[in-house]
């Protein structure tokens, strides 16, 4: 319900739904559904809804940034797929944000768009953004992924990977493995290339840097949500904090917090806090190879030297859910319910670095034909484990309920250093200095234990405080 005001409340400030083929006349999205074929169907925009469903068998194309905002459910048996659009000369791929009062089910696919490739010197267009934020999130994928960062144009770096941010409840939607949370992977650095004299010979240009892998978040509900480069602060249930790339760096990602269980009934436990979810950080973009000289006549030019591998994204371990309180029993009089145990916090793995681009040969007799420097590998993303819910606080009773146990913190997992690249051969050798190979690893810091819950009152006094869920 608190989503479903928000919604209406909002409803006539937020920016309108963008439809490309047709206008949208109805809220419950399954009457539009019928209007349409699924590959008539292009949204864009802000698309606030009593429900949104899209049929197995059917394709919806998010042609630019999308964002739906159900005050009921959201479910996704066909295909919600990002397009790519041109912003600032850039060809970003299309992120999507799904919100829901009621929870999100997807047995389909729902995955943003990939960035598109950039032109000669100029950057790879950056991968969208995937964000759900519901009570309860399940899905039959098998990988729930930002999108993949476009590769360079010559000599220029690869485009970022998208995020993946998810707030809720989170796992699979039947039997089988646990869903893995990643970002998108950066995109290759543009090789360089030979001489741009257009002389008879000349010296090799430099290869481009990969781009940065995804961030991963698990949103905490004091966290500001960033969509598609602009805040949605002004959205109530998304509260402040985001990370987001910078420079090079790869994405991070982040696991999903684990639910508080739930306030037991009268004289009953309260319910165990479940655990949170492990994510893993995008890939960081290889490096672009240095472009190789021309030889000319009497003549020594050295190799272009090899592009920089992006950094690996980081990764933030989900925090487990606190424990429910137990329930009150004093009248009549008896045993006060015990509070519920916290969840833990689950594992977070930074992601690895790119490797560097290969330096560039150098041309020409005698000394001073250099090969071009390799490229340096991508330092690894930093792992940050989940820390622990808080128990349950115990009824009131007589005797009173026991308080619940605390969650533990789970282990942040640093990304591995990606490797170097190999320098350009010369006449002379190469002129590469040395570089770590691989590259540094990111850090590791692992969640902090929760906290117990506090021991039921006696039946003249009100039961212990603390946590309420």
């Amino acid at each position: 319900m608190r989503r479903q005001l928000a919604a209406v409340a909002l409803a006539l400030a937020l920016t309108p739904l963008t439809l490309c083929a047709h206008a949208l006349a109805r809220a419950d999205d399954r009457a539009l559904a019928d209007a349409k074929p699924a590959e008539s169907r292009v949204l864009s925009g802000r698309l606030i809804v009593e429900s949104f469903t899209i049929p197995r068998g059917e394709r919806v194309l998010a042609a630019k940034d999308l964002v739906v905002l159900a005050s009921g459910a959201i479910v996704i048996h066909g295909e919600l797929l990002g397009g790519q659009f041109v912003l600032d000369g850039e060809a970003r791929g299309a992120s999507i944000a799904l919100v829901a009062d009621r929870g999100i089910t997807i047995t389909g696919v729902v995955r943003p768009g990939d960035g598109g490739p950039g032109k000669p010197l100029q950057t790879g267009g950056r991968g969208g953004t995937l964000s759900f934020d519901a009570p309860w999130i399940l899905t039959s994928m098998d990988l729930v992924r930002g999108g993949a960062g476009g590769p360079g144009g010559a000599r220029a770096s690869g485009g970022n990977g998208g995020d993946v941010h998810i707030r809720g409840a989170f796992g699979r939607l039947g039997k089988g493995d646990p869903v893995i949370v990643q970002g998108g992977p950066g995109g290759r650095g543009g090789d360089g290339t030979g001489p741009i004299t257009g002389d008879l010979g000349g010296h090799g240009t430099d290869g481009g840097a990969g781009g940065a892998g995804g961030h991963a978040v698990a949103m905490d509900p004091r966290e500001v949500l960033r969509f598609g480069g602009a805040a949605l602060s002004s959205l109530p249930w998304w509260q402040p904090g985001t990370h987001g790339n910078a420079g090079d760096e790869g994405a991070d990602v982040s696991g999903v917090p684990g639910d508080s269980g739930v306030a037991g009934g009268a004289c009953q436990s309260g319910g165990a806090g479940s655990p949170g979810f492990a994510v893993v950080g995008g890939q960081g973009g290889d490096g672009g190879n240095g472009g190789h000289a021309t030889c000319a006549p009497t003549q020594r030019f050295s190799g272009g030297h090899g592009g920089a591998g992006g950094k690996g994204g980081d990764a933030y371990g989900g925090r487990g859910g606190n424990g429910g309180k137990g329930g009150d029993c004093c009248d009549p009089p008896g045993q006060g319910g015990h509070g519920g145990n916290a969840g833990n916090g689950a594992i977070g793995t930074g992601g690895r670095g790119g490797k560097g681009g290969d330096g560039g040969n150098g041309c020409g007799n005698g000394g001073g034909a250099y090969g071009g420097n390799a490229g340096a590998g991508g330092t690894g993303g930093n792992g940050i484990g989940g820390g622990g819910g808080s128990g349950g606080n115990g009824g009131a009773g007589s005797p009173p309920g026991n308080p619940g146990a605390k969650g533990l913190g789970a282990a942040g997992v640093p990304g591995q250093g990606g490797l170097a690249g190999i320098p350009g051969q010369g006449s002379a050798g190469d002129a590469s200095v040395p570089l770590p190979n691989p590259a540094p690893s990111g850090t590791g810091t692992n969640g902090s234990i929760g906290s117990d819950g506090t021991k039921g009152a006696n039946c003249t006094g009100a039961g212990g405080g603390g946590n309420p869920d």
